[in-house]
């Protein structure tokens, strides 16, 4: 699914609610693959069917393009950036009451967060995090 993605429509990155249960942080698995893109994602075109699921594309800015690792043309975004993407394309935290909060790191959540909009910024660090730093 993520290869499919990644390939149709590039450069793309796969992020929010997928990218949250891949890291962990959403144990749901969602039935929408949600792929991050530059282009523009008006009309029918945003939208791929896949066996029993769905590549959807969302357009960002280029300032928040950033926060994915790639392994073999595969582009994922980390725990803390698919939370901010899901949050600032939602405009509210997905499954906030069933979030693993223990795979988030605080320090880069809060590092990413700064270009994001301060209603995005406040809404995705007002989760409560152990008083821990992430370890491992």
């Amino acid at each position: 699914m993520e290869e499919v993605a990644c390939f149709a429509r590039r450069p793309t990155y796969i992020s929010c609610e997928w990218a949250m249960n891949y890291h962990g942080l959403l144990l749901q698995v969602p039935l929408t693959c949600t792929a991050i893109t530059l282009h523009s994602t008006y009309g029918t075109r945003n939208r791929i069917t896949y066996g029993n699921r769905v590549i959807e594309y969302s357009s960002i800015t280029n300032r928040l393009f950033f926060g994915f690792d790639t392994t073999d043309g595969v582009s994922i975004a980390a725990a803390e950036k698919a939370l901010l993407d899901a949050v600032y394309l939602r405009k509210y935290i997905p499954f906030k009451d069933e979030l693993e909060t223990d795979v988030i790191d605080p320090m880069k959540l809060r590092e990413m967060a700064a270009p994001f909009p301060s209603t995005t910024r406040d809404m995705a660090l007002s989760l409560t995090f152990k008083n821990k730093p992430k370890t491992g």
